[in-house]
């Protein structure tokens, strides 16, 4: 599973981040479990708030904002 989910300047209000970030990794670990999961991100923050095993596999530019894209160990 693949997605690309707001961040940084794309959303105001980190605690929705926060939130949705957590989401994810429940949905993932509830419903995914065996699969793997990647997503971009610009903070380090929101990638612990997934509670996923992460790990960073690729450091660009998205639209002119620096992202890393993170894919579950």
């Amino acid at each position: 599973i693949v997605t690309n989910p707001p961040y940084g300047t794309r959303i105001r209000h980190n605690r929705d981040l926060r939130n949705l970030f957590a989401a994810f990794g429940n949905l993932c670990r509830e419903n995914f479990s065996g699969w793997r999961c990647g997503f971009l991100c610009t903070e380090e923050e929101l990638v612990r708030q997934t509670r996923l095993k992460m790990e960073p596999k690729l450091a660009f530019s998205n639209g002119g904002i620096s992202v890393e894209f993170f894919v579950t160990k």
